[in-house]
């Protein structure tokens, strides 16, 4: 049976910065050719949901891309409109005429524009939603009119259940097109991920990645590390969000996702030494098909999983470094076994001073480390592909819907 499948996504402004340096001539391109051109880039999830619930179910599908605001214009330009932002949105998923709105980008639309949607788009019979980072009250106020939250681990989504919010989860995923790249292991060691500063952000990986540069690993890190000025200025929005807070004002600024993530830098420490010392390993960080091709040539690729995860285990990286043939080592998590098998297909560790013995053996027995790489990425590409994941999607789809005795 065929329907209508319409995600929007959000991707990082640093890529999207980095991708249009890079290609300025696409601006100039049609929207078709930009969007497939983007997406080709393989960020993130890309289209690939869209494109195996399209081959596999049959689905007609969309893929907005919320921030690319050139991409947007394109559209906007080649429809005859003059709008912008969440009101364009709006108006391209009223002309798809959607059965089904994923929204994994939770953070730019209020809760009246997600209401509305179902109030005018009669075709619309569920929005399921997306979160897998730290989150506020405010933030979740915006999503109360979300039928489905769901998220990469059961953290968040026994978080959001405890809140009176239906959540299920849906792993990150890697896809089969991008696992063609060549093992050159030209890399001992790579790390490449954020390092945001922050309450339920990466505090514990920028502790953690300083212990391995001090422990003398040769290890190269594709890092967002801020400069001390950019510091300095979140440190300040930060502060003046928690007055606000303190003086119980924060109802005027519920619908304000910049007051949400502006409260989140309060607790940035300023000058910090760790930041200081990995500074002198940094590169730019790296996306899409260009992190799996350096991934590849690393012998070793690093995990290190968010503070909010707690104890349990599901950011990409633990699919992109197995996908893309390096051999993964990790924090341990309760659910890892669901995922990985420690040792077999990964290497898990429980302590920083641990993870330092296991990669100077990794670095000493390179056959064996390669017996784990290959392992980690047949398992990742059998249970863990897009392909994969847009089954599991399908299935949580015809869940949600059943008792309104609808199916796609």
């Amino acid at each position: 049976m065929s329907f209508r499948f319409l995600k929007v996504s959000r991707f990082y402004p640093v890529f999207l910065q980095q991708y249009y340096e890079a290609n300025p001539q696409i601006k100039l391109k049609g929207y078709l050719e930009q969007h497939e051109h983007l997406m080709l880039q393989g960020f993130s999830w890309a289209n690939y949901l869209g494109t195996h619930l399209k081959n596999d179910f049959g689905a007609e599908t969309l893929e907005i891309v919320s921030n690319a605001t050139v991409l947007q214009a394109a559209w906007a330009k080649e429809h005859g409109v003059s709008l912008s932002g969440t009101q364009l949105i709006f108006e391209q998923i009223k002309r798809f005429r959607p059965d089904i709105v994923f929204l994994q980008d939770t953070i730019s639309f209020s809760d009246s524009w997600i209401r509305r949607l179902k109030a005018e788009i009669p075709t619309v019979k569920l929005i399921l939603g997306w979160r897998c980072a730290p989150y506020t009250s405010a933030d979740m106020e915006r999503c109360r009119g979300i039928d489905l939250m769901m998220s990469c681990t059961p953290a968040f989504v026994e978080g959001f259940r405890k809140i009176g919010m239906p959540s299920a989860l849906l792993n990150h995923g890697f896809d089969a097109s991008n696992a063609q790249f060549p093992r050159t292991q030209t890399m001992e060691v790579m790390f490449a991920g954020s390092l945001i500063q922050g309450e339920g952000y990466h505090n514990g990986r920028l502790k953690f990645l300083s212990d391995l540069v001090r422990g003398g690993i040769p290890i190269r890190l594709y890092v967002d590390l801020l400069d001390d000025k950019k510091k300095v200025a979140k440190k300040i929005l930060g502060s003046a969000a928690n007055t606000i807070q303190g003086l119980g004002l924060q109802p005027f600024f519920h619908r304000s996702s910049f007051y949400s993530r502006a409260l989140q830098w309060k607790n940035i420490a300023l000058f910090d030494k760790n930041s200081a010392l990995l500074s002198k390993f940094s590169q730019p960080q790296i996306f899409g098909r260009e992190l799996f091709q350096t991934m590849a040539s690393a012998k070793i690729n690093i995990n290190f999983h968010i503070d909010s995860a707690g104890q349990y285990a599901g950011n990409s990286r633990l699919f992109e470094a197995t996908g893309s043939g390096s051999c993964l080592v990790t924090d341990n998590k309760l659910n890892m076994r669901n995922l990985f098998e420690p040792d077999k297909e990964i290497v898990t560790f429980d302590s920083n001073q641990e993870c330092l013995e296991k990669l100077r053996w990794l670095l000493d027995h390179p056959k064996e480390s390669e017996e784990i790489a290959a392992a980690g990425k047949k398992r990742c590409l059998q249970d863990h592909s897009f392909r994969r994941r847009a089954a599991e999607l399908h299935e949580i789809m015809n869940n949600q819907l059943k008792d309104k005795k609808v199916y796609v």
